[in-house]
């Protein structure tokens, strides 16, 4: 069963609506998560995803990273690039699929919305690992 490790913030209900949602449905996906590990803010998350990834090079197939941007500033958006930009080039480099459940800047999470999208958002990363990993493993020499 391939192994992820999950990144999230810290930040609130929505984070913790999506790492809930992520730990009672990887094994649905076909998963095993290897850890849960949280950072104070999403410029954290890129330093932490390169160390599970250097350490756990053959023992993680993939990291579900989870986060929210608060609307505030102009800073929210070039945050939230920056920290995608890293991620993907993370991804590259360990050829690993790494999987966003980040509300960007303009998502604005009503209590509705939360409940019902929180759930969804959160099941695209694992989706979108999985579909990645089965890609991959057409390709394996």
């Amino acid at each position: 069963m391939p192994r992820i490790a999950v990144v999230a913030t810290k930040l609130g209900t929505i984070v913790d609506s999506m790492v809930k949602f992520v730990e009672e449905n990887a094994k649905n996906y076909g998963f095993e998560i290897s850890g849960i590990y949280r950072v104070a803010s999403l410029l954290g998350i890129p330093i932490l995803v390169k160390r599970i990834l250097e350490r756990n090079r053959d023992n993680i197939d993939g990291v579900v990273v989870i986060g929210a941007i608060v609307k505030g500033t102009q800073l929210d958006e070039y945050v939230f690039n920056q920290v995608i930009s890293k991620l993907l080039d993370l991804s590259i480099e360990y050829e690993k699929p790494i999987g966003f459940s980040i509300s960007a800047p303009g998502i604005y999470w009503n209590n509705k919305l939360m409940e019902a999208g929180s759930e969804a958002y959160a099941s695209i990363s694992l989706e979108e690992i999985k579909k990645v990993l089965e890609a991959l493993k057409m390709y394996e020499k």
